[in-house]
């Protein structure tokens, strides 16, 4: 659980540096500082434009959006991306309607216009909790846009009067506003286009993630960290077939810990659970491959040795020696522990249910007769 746990808390970052360059990596840590730069920066220029060509209500407007997507930079840790972008989204129609109607033409605002639904729409997709409030701003970004729109194209005068007179005495401003509208359109829109990219990516690894952690859940043990009975049942299924197909034989050993309820009632149960973290960690690191471990329950334990042989026995002796050999420090005391391991092999043609059932008869066995030993089957 604590390594998927770290996995998942470097999901973004981590994954992000090593999937991209440092520029790209960069766009995407400094949002705030991109997004607040490019609105600042397309003020600047409008307000320039603006101020030469007189129309001063217009420069101001662009003026004072121009400080505060400064203070967007300075404020950058205080306020939420969103937040910005959202504002910057409105700023982008305010300005559209204040240009086109006290200068009589769109100067490029259409752009910016028709752009902004969109975004509003797109942005409710990313922020579900406030997925409402996004949708009726996009519609009433619509409703704005429709109106620059009919003011620009709708009106019976607008190209014998009004709009033809303001683009040919503005002609310059025209076309060097439209141009810039155009090009600062195209790089939001790309940039967060570029986000709602990796958005979606971190959401597919996050959900990948997810599932990971709820298969790991379901098919293993949350104390020792070992498979589940549910897990180890799946490997006993498939050897109990290859059995059937192919005379592959197989073995079963169930273990306890001798005593284990003294433990408990000596040192407390938190000293149980360490013991038995203890004891899946040594048997765990004795296993070699075709080899199997699985806490069965309580303080039993499985192991599946997927390849019989008459080795198996001196396998187990050597894990129940180096278990004995083993002493455990539990806030300054001493616990030494053995185990009693029960074996059981698919030699005599049984089924899975019936191994298990004699590997526990032997395990019964054992505890009864001495403990801290091997008892197999076929030896009895």
């Amino acid at each position: 659980m604590e390594i998927l746990e770290k996995k998942f808390k470097n999901i973004t970052e981590k994954d992000s540096q090593k999937s991209m360059n440092k520029y790209s990596y960069f766009f995407l840590k400094n949002k705030h500082v991109v997004y607040s730069s490019v609105m600042l920066l397309m003020h600047a220029i409008l307000a320039a434009l603006f101020w030469n060509n007189g129309l001063q209500i217009i420069f101001a407007y662009n003026l004072i959006s121009f400080f505060i997507f400064i203070s967007f930079l300075l404020l950058a840790q205080s306020i939420t991306f969103q937040f910005c972008v959202t504002f910057g989204l409105w700023d982008m129609l305010i300005y559209s309607a204040v240009a086109t109607f006290l200068a009589g033409a769109d100067f490029g605002t259409t752009v910016l216009t028709i752009f902004v639904s969109p975004v509003f729409f797109l942005s409710a997709l990313q922020d579900k909790s406030s997925r409402k409030n996004y949708f009726l701003m996009s519609l009433l970004a619509g409703i704005v846009s429709l109106i620059i729109v009919f003011r620009n194209y709708g009106r019976q005068d607008t190209m014998i009067n009004g709009y033809l007179t303001t683009v040919t005495i503005y002609k310059d401003l025209y076309k060097t506003s439209s141009v810039c509208s155009i090009l600062f359109t195209t790089a939001i829109v790309f940039y967060l286009m570029y986000l709602t990219e990796f958005s979606i990516l971190r959401s597919q690894r996050k959900n990948f993630f997810h599932k990971n952690e709820l298969e790991f859940i379901a098919n293993h043990d949350q104390l020792t960290n070992l498979m589940n009975r549910r897990a180890i049942n799946q490997y006993l299924t498939t050897c109990e077939e290859n059995k059937k197909a192919n005379g592959k034989d197989y073995a079963i050993s169930i273990f306890d810990i001798d005593g284990f309820k003294k433990i408990n009632d000596t040192y407390g149960h938190d000293a149980g659970d360490f013991i038995l973290q203890r004891l899946a960690k040594i048997v765990t690191d004795s296993l070699i491959e075709g080899e199997r471990l699985a806490r069965w329950g309580g303080e039993e334990f499985v192991i599946l040795f997927e390849n019989y042989s008459e080795n198996v026995v001196n396998r187990l002796e050597t894990i129940r020696k180096r278990i004995q050999e083993c002493s455990h420090h539990w806030k300054g005391l001493e616990i030494n522990i053995t185990v009693t391991f029960g074996l059981a092999s698919s030699k005599s043609g049984m089924t899975t249910s019936h191994i298990t059932t004699k590997a526990d008869e032997m395990l019964m066995w054992g505890k009864q007769h001495g403990k801290n030993q091997v008892c197999r089957a076929e030896d009895f």
